[in-house]
């Protein structure tokens, strides 16, 4: 808690109307995201447009787009599970890809054109902040499109059976208390979805950024306790 309000302390007031933004709710996760964006195109070596001697636009990949566009598409990935976010990146690539007619070699390097939309162009590095993924993770679903086309990208310890199925049935005794406890903490910690008309979305509830699976468990480990004491009395 401590560590989240020296963060807040360091972070810059932000206007939403200013921003225009203003069909967000004004709490932690938005505002986070916020300075995240502000201060990764604060830094002009994020952006490498001007490095390209050929570029005709010489303005920035921020000025391009600007911040609330890039911020709405930024917010929408944030929201998709982990394999809508992939199969949304494959679909782009295929349109992204650079084809050449010419080459007649199958294994040649296949090249991308990274966009924003139709119309406006992004360098890599945005590409990658704009979809909140690593270089390495771009790299292998573009490999995994060229040898498997839209399928699902399947990591590597999808395969291996988990210790729950081979060892453990999971009962009604095991599991009550666990759901019980991220009821509590959901209700306690959430955030709703910060867009204010929610007619065309589904509610999305975060937690705090500052958690992690770790400290949830551990929050766990001292509700179980505390139940378990309470139930000897």
């Amino acid at each position: 808690m401590s560590q989240q309000l020296a963060v807040n302390a360091l972070r810059p007031v932000y206007n939403l109307v200013e921003l225009k933004l203003d069909n967000y709710e004004e709490n932690e996760l938005v505002l986070d995201t916020i300075h995240d964006l502000k201060a990764f195109f604060e830094n002009p070596n994020n952006c490498t447009c001007h490095q390209t001697p050929k570029q005709k636009d010489l303005r920035t990949c921020f000025e391009k787009v600007g911040f609330k566009r890039f911020f709405e598409r930024h917010f929408e990935l944030k929201a998709l599970e982990e394999c809508e976010l992939e199969l949304f990146i494959k679909s782009q690539l295929i349109s992204f890809e650079i084809s050449d007619e010419k080459s007649k070699n199958k294994t040649h390097k296949h090249t991308y054109k990274y966009n924003y939309n139709n119309s406006l162009l992004l360098c890599k590095p945005v590409y990658l902040k704009l979809c909140r993924i690593s270089n390495y993770l771009l790299s292998t679903l573009q490999n995994h499109l060229q040898l498997n086309e839209l399928t699902e990208h399947i990591h590597g310890n999808a395969g291996h059976a988990s210790k729950t199925e081979s060892r453990v049935f999971l009962d009604y005794n095991i599991t009550f208390p666990i759901k019980q406890f991220l009821i509590q903490y959901r209700a306690i910690h959430r955030f709703l979805s910060p867009l204010r008309h929610q007619d065309n979305f589904g509610v999305f509830i975060y937690l705090p950024t500052g958690q992690t699976y770790t400290s949830v468990y551990n929050e766990y480990k001292k509700y179980f306790y505390l139940i378990h004491d309470q139930s000897e009395k």
